[in-house]
């Protein structure tokens, strides 16, 4: 059985009573299933239909996922993680919204003890599947849970993961609350979301509209917006990917399978992309990296 210090109740934020098959909340009168060895802090009142929709297509994307591979697209967030945050590679981090679990996989192999949660059962299930034949640096722990309201004890997080949650969550700000809270005072976040359609190359605009009704984004967003929302952190930094160029030979690769020719291939793709990371107009999404602002005299007392 894993370590579950970290945990606690998703609601009122109390202690938990660990048990083999189930976590209870004494406090709540709640019992909180353990399958397979992962914790399942949900408590079904609390599920809004938007959610309940968004994890059964999840699930289903889960279930055709092939064996876990780090691809290009994929090492270029890693790569871009190290260069923002150079000094931090150990301690906890909390992947936000796992999903593939590249995120978490690789922060543990760094050395990271890494809490991975996912709203979608079947996401965690791949990856402890996944995590049985790797050696990893770090601990790994999985929880399922919803990112707005997360089962996770105060000043948890050296390090905080989202990449692609906000845009799928009723209550974004809920999200970035607990995100706070859970954060140490000296964390740092790396947070990936879609772009605003004002930066996007027009002849798109009309693809991601109907790609964000397909997977459930609820919104986009800029740089402003979302430091505005984090107004406990300081931009590090922010990379723009998914340029036109990016977007229009993946999409030739996916209709003609082209990824072994030279030109079409994913690594240059992707190469050719990260050219163009600092370029705001043209791209799809957005990564920006954060640190927490320490607090100042006045707010610590």
């Amino acid at each position: 059985m894993i370590s579950y210090e970290f945990l606690c109740c998703p609601l009122c934020k109390g202690d938990l009573e660990f048990g083999a098959a189930a976590l209870k909340c004494l406090s709540c009168a709640i019992d909180y299933p353990v399958l397979d060895g992962i914790p399942v802090l949900v408590d079904p009142a609390q599920k809004s239909a938007h959610l309940e929709g968004q994890i059964r297509f999840f699930d289903r994307q889960a279930r055709r996922r092939p064996p876990y591979i780090l691809c290009p697209w994929m090492r270029s967030y890693l790569e871009r993680f190290k260069d923002a945050f150079p000094g931090f590679t150990a301690g906890t981090a909390v992947d936000c919204g796992t999903g593939f679990g590249y995120m978490a996989v690789e922060l543990a192999r760094m050395g990271f003890n890494v809490i991975a949660f996912d709203i979608t059962m079947q996401n965690l299930v791949n990856l402890q599947e996944q995590l049985a034949g790797m050696d990893l640096a770090g601990e790994m722990h999985l929880v399922c849970c919803d990112a707005q309201k997360l089962p996770l004890k105060a000043a948890t997080a050296d390090v905080m993961v989202s990449i692609w949650l906000l845009e799928h969550l009723p209550h974004e700000m809920e999200a970035i609350s607990e995100m706070n809270r859970v954060s140490k005072p000296d964390a740092r976040l790396m947070i990936g979301l879609p772009l605003k359609y004002r930066y996007l190359n027009p002849l798109l605009i009309p693809v991601h509209y109907f790609y964000d009704k397909y997977v459930g984004h609820l919104r986009r967003y800029n740089e402003a917006g979302l430091s505005a929302s984090f107004e406990e952190w300081d931009l590090v930094g922010t990379y723009y990917t998914g340029q036109f160029l990016k977007t229009a030979k993946t999409g030739a690769n996916k209709a003609t399978k082209l990824f072994t020719d030279e030109l079409f291939s994913e690594d240059k793709i992707e190469v050719d992309d990260r050219k163009k990371e600092n370029h705001r107009y043209g791209a799809t999404n957005m990564a920006c990296m954060y640190a927490r602002r320490p607090a100042t005299g006045t707010e610590q007392s």
